[in-house]
Protein backbone atom coordinates (compact mmCIF):
# COMPACT_ATOMS: atom_id res chain seq x y z
CA UNK A 1 0.00 0.00 0.00
CA UNK A 2 2.93 2.46 0.71
CA UNK A 3 4.09 2.43 -3.37
CA UNK A 4 0.27 3.01 -3.98
CA UNK A 5 0.63 6.24 -1.62
CA UNK A 6 3.58 7.12 -3.29
CA UNK A 7 2.65 6.91 -6.62
CA UNK A 8 -0.69 8.58 -5.64
CA UNK A 9 0.52 11.44 -4.15
CA UNK A 10 2.94 12.16 -7.30
CA UNK A 11 0.53 11.54 -10.23
CA UNK A 12 -2.54 12.77 -8.46
CA UNK A 13 -1.77 16.50 -8.77
CA UNK A 14 0.07 15.97 -11.65
CA UNK A 15 -3.06 14.74 -13.26
CA UNK A 16 -5.31 16.98 -11.76
CA UNK A 17 -3.07 20.52 -12.49
CA UNK A 18 -2.53 19.47 -15.79
CA UNK A 19 -6.57 18.66 -17.14
CA UNK A 20 -7.60 21.69 -14.53
CA UNK A 21 -5.30 24.02 -16.24
CA UNK A 22 -6.21 23.21 -19.42
CA UNK A 23 -10.19 23.32 -18.89
CA UNK A 24 -9.45 26.40 -17.60
CA UNK A 25 -7.81 27.62 -20.71
CA UNK A 26 -9.75 25.83 -22.97
CA UNK A 27 -8.53 28.05 -25.91
CA UNK A 28 -5.29 26.87 -25.55
CA UNK A 29 -6.45 22.79 -26.23
CA UNK A 30 -6.91 22.80 -29.95
CA UNK A 31 -3.78 24.20 -30.72
CA UNK A 32 -1.63 22.37 -28.22
CA UNK A 33 -3.53 19.02 -29.48
CA UNK A 34 -3.08 20.14 -33.35
CA UNK A 35 0.62 20.64 -32.77
CA UNK A 36 1.40 17.22 -30.62
CA UNK A 37 -0.46 15.20 -33.18
CA UNK A 38 1.20 16.53 -36.20
CA UNK A 39 4.63 16.49 -35.16
CA UNK A 40 6.93 13.24 -35.44
CA UNK A 41 9.09 14.64 -33.03
CA UNK A 42 6.26 15.27 -30.00
CA UNK A 43 4.57 11.92 -31.49
CA UNK A 44 8.14 9.96 -30.41
CA UNK A 45 9.05 12.18 -27.31
CA UNK A 46 5.52 11.50 -25.75
CA UNK A 47 5.90 7.66 -27.12
CA UNK A 48 9.32 7.68 -25.10
CA UNK A 49 7.80 9.13 -21.88
CA UNK A 50 4.66 7.03 -22.16
CA UNK A 51 6.54 3.38 -22.24
CA UNK A 52 9.01 4.97 -19.64
CA UNK A 53 6.39 5.79 -17.02
CA UNK A 54 4.61 3.30 -17.98
CA UNK A 55 6.99 0.50 -17.61
CA UNK A 56 8.15 2.35 -13.98
CA UNK A 57 4.43 2.33 -12.82
CA UNK A 58 3.77 -1.55 -13.49
CA UNK A 59 7.04 -2.56 -12.88
CA UNK A 60 6.72 -1.48 -8.49
CA UNK A 61 2.38 -1.58 -9.11
CA UNK A 62 0.92 -3.87 -10.94
CA UNK A 63 -2.10 -4.06 -8.54
CA UNK A 64 -5.30 -5.54 -9.26
CA UNK A 65 -7.54 -4.85 -6.84
CA UNK A 66 -11.13 -3.82 -7.56
CA UNK A 67 -10.16 -0.59 -5.02
CA UNK A 68 -8.29 2.80 -6.02
CA UNK A 69 -5.20 1.83 -6.69
CA UNK A 70 -6.46 0.07 -9.47
CA UNK A 71 -6.66 3.57 -11.36
CA UNK A 72 -2.78 3.75 -11.35
CA UNK A 73 -2.03 0.07 -12.51
CA UNK A 74 -4.67 0.73 -15.42
CA UNK A 75 -2.88 4.13 -16.19
CA UNK A 76 0.44 2.46 -16.14
CA UNK A 77 -0.81 -0.47 -18.89
CA UNK A 78 -2.45 2.18 -20.67
CA UNK A 79 0.98 4.42 -20.42
CA UNK A 80 2.80 1.22 -22.28
CA UNK A 81 0.65 0.50 -24.75
CA UNK A 82 0.61 4.48 -25.94
CA UNK A 83 4.33 4.75 -25.80
CA UNK A 84 4.77 1.52 -27.95
CA UNK A 85 2.25 2.11 -30.85
CA UNK A 86 3.96 5.80 -30.49
CA UNK A 87 7.11 4.29 -30.93
CA UNK A 88 6.45 1.03 -33.22
CA UNK A 89 4.00 2.75 -35.08
CA UNK A 90 4.52 6.40 -35.84
CA UNK A 91 2.87 6.82 -38.80
CA UNK A 92 -0.46 5.11 -37.96
CA UNK A 93 -0.91 7.11 -34.44
CA UNK A 94 0.18 10.38 -36.39
CA UNK A 95 -2.41 8.66 -39.13
CA UNK A 96 -5.38 7.86 -36.61
CA UNK A 97 -5.44 10.39 -33.50
CA UNK A 98 -6.37 13.85 -35.63
CA UNK A 99 -9.10 11.38 -36.55
CA UNK A 100 -10.98 10.95 -33.74
CA UNK A 101 -9.54 14.32 -31.72
CA UNK A 102 -10.64 16.32 -34.39
CA UNK A 103 -13.60 16.52 -32.12
CA UNK A 104 -13.03 19.35 -29.00
CA UNK A 105 -15.49 17.19 -27.26
CA UNK A 106 -13.29 14.12 -27.30
CA UNK A 107 -10.90 16.03 -25.71
CA UNK A 108 -12.75 17.85 -23.45
CA UNK A 109 -14.46 14.05 -21.89
CA UNK A 110 -10.40 12.94 -21.77
CA UNK A 111 -9.22 16.24 -19.71
CA UNK A 112 -12.32 15.45 -17.23
CA UNK A 113 -11.46 11.79 -16.86
CA UNK A 114 -8.16 12.90 -16.21
CA UNK A 115 -9.11 15.40 -13.71
CA UNK A 116 -11.50 12.80 -11.62
CA UNK A 117 -8.36 10.46 -12.16
CA UNK A 118 -6.10 13.22 -10.64
CA UNK A 119 -8.53 13.78 -7.85
CA UNK A 120 -9.40 10.92 -6.76
CA UNK A 121 -5.51 9.66 -6.58
CA UNK A 122 -5.02 13.15 -4.74
CA UNK A 123 -7.62 11.95 -2.46
CA UNK A 124 -6.27 8.91 -1.38
CA UNK A 125 -2.74 9.47 -1.59
CA UNK A 126 -3.17 12.22 0.33
CA UNK A 127 -5.81 11.21 3.41
CA UNK A 128 -4.19 7.47 3.23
Amino acid sequence: METSILIAKLLGPVLLIFSVGLLANRSLIRPIADDILSSATWNYTFGFFDLLTGLAIVLFHNVWAWDWPLIITLFGWIAIVRGVLHLMLPRLSLGTEPKYISRDGVLMVGLVIAALAGGTLTYFGYTA
